[in-house]
């Protein structure tokens, strides 16, 4: 868990969260291994996602623990596409779209969200 908080407000540092999230990342796609370019897109998800928890104030440990389980939620979703593409082994860009376009279409019939991913 991040020990490195900010002093008087306990939340957490933002730099910090975005590397928590990607060890979460690492740990939900296993056994399969991260395509370069699905790795990039999820640094960068990763990214936004801290950068949205930093600007909405919710930078607390219950709030990372929010992402980290939305985030695992996610890569399933990825796991599950991999299936249907046929590489099981590997989860790569295809991957990735693949799930973020399932999420756009669950989003359209009911009010479905992977705070701070998505919307």
């Amino acid at each position: 868990m991040i020990t490195n908080y900010l002093e008087n407000s306990g939340a957490l540092n933002p730099g910090k969260v975005s590397e928590e999230l990607w060890q979460a990342v690492i740990e939900a796609a296993r056994p399969s291994e991260l395509g370069p370019r699905c790795a990039r897109f999820l640094r960068a998800w990763n990214r936004l996602a801290a950068e949205r928890m930093e600007t909405e104030d919710r930078l607390t440990p219950e709030d990372l623990s929010t992402a980290k389980k939305n985030l695992r939620l996610f890569i399933q979703l990825m796991k599950t596409e991999a299936v249907f593409l046929g590489h099981t082994e590997r989860l790569d860009q295809d991957c990735f779209h693949a799930a973020h376009r399932r999420l756009q279409r669950r989003s359209l019939l009911t009010q479905f969200t992977l705070w701070p991913f998505w919307p």
